[in-house]
């Protein structure tokens, strides 16, 4: 909730993580983001390649994944190269780190 990023950040957190972001969306992220503009967001939960640019471009500074990541099929059959690939996709669609 705004609640409880503004207590975190308050509290001395130097980002705070908004899950699950699956629900709201990168829409969630750029309204929190209003009131919140010096708070550093990581979105977690529901990122996938297919949203990943949106949570950047709506301002988050980093993004966290699992399952999208790494894919519950290859973890389980331990398809290394599956999961390698997967690994450079989302590394492909994030943008450079600031500096």
């Amino acid at each position: 909730t705004p609640t409880e990023v503004y207590t975190a950040w308050s509290a001395g957190a130097d980002m705070v993580k908004v899950f699950p972001c699956g629900s709201f969306g990168p829409k969630y992220i750029r309204e929190l983001l209003g009131p919140f503009d010096q708070i550093s967001l990581v979105a977690v939960g529901g990122v996938d390649p297919g949203n990943i640019k949106d949570y950047f471009e709506a301002g988050a500074s980093a993004v966290g994944a699992s399952t999208s990541l790494f894919g519950r099929k290859s973890m389980m059959e331990h398809n290394l190269d599956e999961i390698a690939k997967n690994v450079n996709k989302f590394i492909s669609l994030c943008p450079e780190r600031k500096k």
